[in-house]
């Protein structure tokens, strides 16, 4: 796939053990990228594609390693443009960086002026981790510009913090860790552009647990090294998560019709949106998978459910 590069400018006891285990994967919220590619993405919308990185990634060089070998996310000569912002997160990042919310906000502020400069032109928007946070600040504005959505943006949300079932903010609406300037806002809807969501099964930032259950929190917090960093997702192959390769599963009805698909221990979630686009969302086994050193290690407790 030939991509052109440019970047941008530049109870109470059970409460305090939730707000505790949530303070501890939030440390690890925004720190690298993952992979994917999604057939339902099409080849000739994207003339640019912009890409928001994780943390450490303020001028968001990695999210094409995300789209290297994926058909159909970008045609050949898609322009890449990169989001130019902190993707720091004090204090992990130095007593000097830039906080979890400033460096949403900046991102938020600096994709808005990517999004403006494009408009009327084919656009995916790709965010991967700390910068899927600053993408879903976006797509809610741009929900509230187009009511009727808009064919040219789509938008692919990579280890997805506000994933609906899964998303650790999601998982914690309305939390405030004030030290760390960490605020849980709306958890990303449907909306109503076509949007695709990956996240490795047991990803600590996009696949926490639906309860509190310290074996399954302590679980997730184990798995984040073998499930969130870029080595994980790179290239990763999602022609197995085609419909045609999936089998039907279970639906279920909470506002929108919500199909699950199980394919090779991967589960695809479509979502249809009051305007007939599709939300997509993949949650892939890659601990089961195996990487290139030979064998990768199961996290403790996998076998505890992680709810709905």
């Amino acid at each position: 796939m030939a991509v052109r590069y440019s970047v941008s400018g530049k109870s109470h006891s059970l409460k305090r053990s939730v707000a505790t285990a949530a303070a501890v994967a939030a440390t690890c919220t925004v720190l690298a990228p993952i992979a994917m590619e999604s057939k339902t993405i099409a080849a000739t919308l994207a003339s640019y594609v912009i890409g928001v990185g994780g943390r450490g990634d303020g001028p968001s060089a990695n999210i094409p390693n995300k789209l290297n070998g994926l058909d159909g996310l970008t045609p050949a000569g898609a322009q890449y443009v990169g989001v130019n912002y902190p993707g720091t997160m004090w204090p992990i990042d130095g007593i000097q960086s830039a906080t979890f919310r400033q460096s949403v906000t900046a991102g938020h502020t600096e994709l808005d002026k990517q999004i403006a400069s494009h408009e009327g032109e084919g656009i995916t928007i790709v965010g991967y981790s700390l910068g899927a946070v600053v993408v879903n600040e976006s797509r809610r504005n741009l929900n509230d510009k187009y009511p009727d959505g808009n064919p040219n943006i789509q938008f692919v949300t990579i280890s997805n913090a506000y994933k609906p079932n899964g998303g650790i903010l999601a998982r914690f609406p309305g939390i405030w860790i004030p030290f760390m300037d960490i605020n849980s806002t709306t958890p990303s809807a449907p909306g109503l552009f076509t949007t695709t969501d990956v996240t490795n099964e047991y990803d600590t930032i996009g696949d926490f647990p639906a309860y509190f259950n310290p074996l399954a929190i302590a679980n997730a917090l184990v798995a984040f090294p073998y499930t969130h960093p870029d080595q994980f997702y790179d290239n990763t192959d999602l022609t197995k998560y085609d419909d045609a390769d999936a089998i039907p599963g279970k639906t279920q009805t909470d506002g929108d019709k919500t199909t699950y698909y199980f394919a090779d221990g991967t589960t695809k979630t479509v979502i249809t949106n009051a305007n007939s686009t599709k939300s997509t969302y993949y949650v892939g086994s890659s601990i089961r998978t195996g990487c290139a050193s030979g064998h990768r290690p199961y996290p403790i407790a996998h076998w505890i459910p992680r709810g709905p």
